[in-house]
């Protein structure tokens, strides 16, 4: 049973791999346009932190309770991609497909060593983005389901025609990053933290919109220079010890 679902696993990401190397090479201008989306952070997590900080500030209904499901929206989006990248690390690693895929075409513009160190699996793009997808949907419906379309077709597209992702890396991402947002959204929802977090801004306000500035601006690059700057210092650390030892 296992090896039938990998086969289908296989064969469906094949199949996505195959329609999209038909427009690979076919033209400079679109692939590097392809290529801008797919890298662009403004794009990507600008748009859902924006829309985050219009509902912090927005006034009329439950101010207190918006705020609060800003708070939890935020600590879900840090769960999720603490979660997505945890999985990317600790499972078999899974080359991605601009490296792997048999009879791949590169698009145009794309850096063969772009991501040859991270793990595919699961795409920590699909994860967060759906996972701020359903936040953006408990507040607003319509936009909600405006910005699921949006991750689609905007973040993740891009990143299976450029060969960063094969498809079962997106729905693997997606399918975490939802279930998490929604079992968090649902069961913490009277966390007392979140409630501190939202009192806490009332008597240190500088603090609060210094680090929530700092917080949400990482989120929208999903934490790159963070993770950057942690992995090279681990390298530096065991580097060191293997010198002393």
């Amino acid at each position: 049973m296992l090896r039938l679902g990998l086969s289908w696993i296989n064969t469906f990401d094949a199949t996505v791999i195959q329609f999209f190397d038909q427009f690979a090479d076919k033209g400079v201008t679109f692939n590097l346009l392809v290529r801008d989306v797919g890298d662009s952070h403004l794009l990507k997590g600008g748009l859902f932190m924006a829309f985050l900080w219009w509902a912090w500030f927005r006034t009329g209904g439950d101010a207190a309770a918006r705020r609060r499901y800003v708070v939890l929206s935020i600590i879900g989006a840090l769960a999720v991609v603490v979660a997505a990248r945890t999985l990317q690390l600790t499972l078999p690693f899974h080359d991605r497909p601009l490296y792997a895929a048999a009879n791949f075409v590169m698009p145009i513009g794309v850096d063969p060593a772009n991501l040859s160190h991270w793990n595919s699996l699961p795409s920590d793009h699909a994860a967060l983005f759906f996972a701020l997808s359903l936040a953006v949907w408990y507040e607003a419906r319509a936009l909600g389901y405006l910005a699921m379309a949006w991750t689609l077709i905007v973040v993740c597209l891009p990143r299976l025609y450029l060969g960063y992702h094969y498809a079962s890396d997106i729905v693997a991402g997606a399918i975490l990053g939802l279930v998490m947002m929604a079992a968090i959204q649902h069961y913490l929802r009277n966390w007392k933290l979140v409630e501190g977090v939202v009192q806490w801004e009332t008597g240190h306000r500088a603090a609060f919109y210094g680090l929530a500035f700092f917080v949400t601006y990482e989120t929208t690059i999903l934490f790159y220079d963070v993770r950057e700057l942690v992995t090279d210092s681990m390298h530096v650390v065991k580097a060191v010890l293997i010198a002393l030892a």
